[in-house]
């Protein structure tokens, strides 16, 4: 399922980037879509003419830029929920603007999913669970037990929120990692017993 308008749709990113290849594939299956870099993006004389989604991944402070930027000017935003999602309804979950949702991902009951965020196959955002704007979950994340994240957050590989933990804007979580607690400082964290990665200095 796309949700957006009539507009032709554009991807910003690189083809040679594994995840632009994903979202160019699962958007073809429906919709035609053009990938562009953000380089020719910006020399767009009328970028209203059309809508837009950002694939880059690799690069945090670029996509964050690019998005930004496509705030600010206020321009369409296209979203993606792959066709073998769950999703729950009355109350229905909420998915922001310029989201794409993997396959076979579940969304329950009042579930919140902020705008740009990158959902993998096999996660689980959890009733009454909610995350903030451009949030990046790898696939099989649980964000469950009515838990909040913040924005900017990425979740990698089979991580887990539950027991109604809340987390700051800015974390990374490592793979296999499960949180119990609320985490309110930014940074990347490991393990359980839970630790704060040390921040590198240069």
């Amino acid at each position: 399922m796309i949700i957006g308008n009539k507009k032709p749709m554009v991807v910003i990113g690189y083809k040679e980037s594994s995840t632009t290849s994903e979202f160019v594939q699962l958007i073809e299956g429906t919709n035609p879509c053009e990938v562009i870099t953000p380089s020719n993006f910006y020399s767009i004389l009328e970028k209203s003419k059309y809508q837009y989604i950002v694939s880059i991944t690799f690069d945090r402070g670029e996509r964050l830029e690019i998005i930004n930027f496509l705030e600010k000017e206020g321009l369409d935003m296209f979203t993606v929920i792959h066709d073998t999602c769950i999703i729950g309804n009355k109350p229905a979950p909420i998915i922001g603007a310029g989201s794409f949702v993997f396959p076979n991902v579940i969304i329950c009951l009042a579930a919140t999913i902020g705008k740009n965020c990158i959902i993998g196959s096999q996660s689980i955002v959890g009733h009454r669970s909610s995350l903030g704007d451009n949030c990046w979950l790898r696939p099989g994340v649980m964000i469950v037990d009515g838990s909040t994240v913040g924005k900017n957050c990425i979740f990698n590989l089979r991580s887990s929120v539950y027991n109604k933990a809340k987390i700051t804007d800015n974390v990374e979580i490592y793979p296999f990692t499960s949180i119990r607690k609320s985490i309110e400082e930014e940074g990347k964290y490991v393990g359980y017993p839970l630790k704060k990665l040390p921040t590198k200095r240069i």
